[in-house]
Order: structure tokens, then sequence, then C-alpha cells
């Protein structure tokens, strides 16, 4: 895996979560709205009931009104519980996947810092081996302008035997040339 595909992944994790996030807002939104809605319709449904009903007796109004109360309170706690249970699943998952985007993202972190020291290893060993090749080259260098030196005084030297000037003791030649 690449330092590229490591941060695209971490990035695309990033947007996962608050894409999470924001999907959870909403739910949560959607459920005060649902929450406000059943309670204007409980009401209106008392109200219509109020109005259908005649006027007979006030005991059985207040007794029907209880009743619808009840109905309705217990049709709105029953709407909030599955709505409750619906969003603790969808929480639940919300959770998991943030969950696994968490862990990816610390691997892929882990995965980077190794790479990181591995990269750093390797420059230090790059830079040891240019070091060692400017030293060799530096010494290639020296062993040149040395095989120079020597060859010209090989020059000078077959110069001497060829023109006859050869100085009577030899040695010094003799010994440079054995010596290098």
């Amino acid at each position: 895996m690449s330092t590229e595909y490591v941060l695209k992944r971490i990035n695309l994790l990033k947007q996962e979560k608050k894409s999470l996030e924001s999907l959870l807002q909403n739910t949560e939104e959607e459920v005060l709205r649902i929450m406000k809605k059943n309670a204007e319709e409980s009401r209106r449904v008392k109200q219509l009931l109020e109005s259908a009903l005649p006027l007979r007796n006030e005991n059985n109004i207040k007794n029907l009104g209880e009743s619808t109360e009840n109905f309705t309170q217990t049709e709105n706690n029953l709407s909030k519980f599955y709505h409750t249970v619906a969003l603790e699943e969808e929480i639940i998952s919300i959770k998991e996947t943030v969950l696994n985007a968490m862990t990816n993202y610390r691997i892929m972190k882990n995965t980077l810092e190794r790479r990181k020291k591995k990269n750093k290893v390797m420059e230090d060993l790059i830079r040891q081996y240019q070091e060692r090749i400017e030293s060799l080259n530096k010494e290639k260098i020296n062993l040149r302008s040395k095989c120079e030196a020597s060859r010209e005084e090989q020059k000078t030297m077959i110069d001497h035997i060829r023109y006859g000037d050869l100085i009577a003791d030899p040695a010094p030649y003799v010994f440079k040339i054995q010596k290098e």
C-alpha cells in the first residue's frame, strides 16, 4: 500500500464519518418532527371526538376524553418506543461503522508510521552509499593523478633511454617502476 492510498483511505473514512454524523443528526430531527406530528394528531383526534359526540352526558364525554387521552398517550408511547428502538438499532450500526472506520484509520496510521521508519532507514543507507561513492570518486581522482605522474616519469625514462642520456645510475627509475 502506498502512502497516497493510505491518505486517500483516511480521507474517505473521515468523509464517511461526517456523513454518518449528519445521518444521525437528521434521524434525531426526524424523530422530533414525528413526535410533534403525533402530538398534533392526538389533539386533532380529541377535538374531532369531542365535536362528533352529542353532549348528552358530561360524564360520558369526560370518560371518553380520558380514554381518548389514554389511547393517544399509549399510541404516542408505542410510536416513541418503536422509533426509539429503530433509532437505537441505527445508532448501534453507525457506532459499529465508526469503530470499524477508526480501526482502519489506526491500522493505516501504524502502516504509514512503519513506512516512514523504513523510508528513514533507506534514506540513511542512501546517504551512506552516496558518501562512500564520493570518497571512492576522490580516491579514483587521486589514483588517476598518480597514474598520470607515473606515466610522465616513464615517458621521461624512455626518452632518456632512447636518446642515450641515461643517467649513470638508473636505479631510481627502476625502483619507481617496481614500486608502482
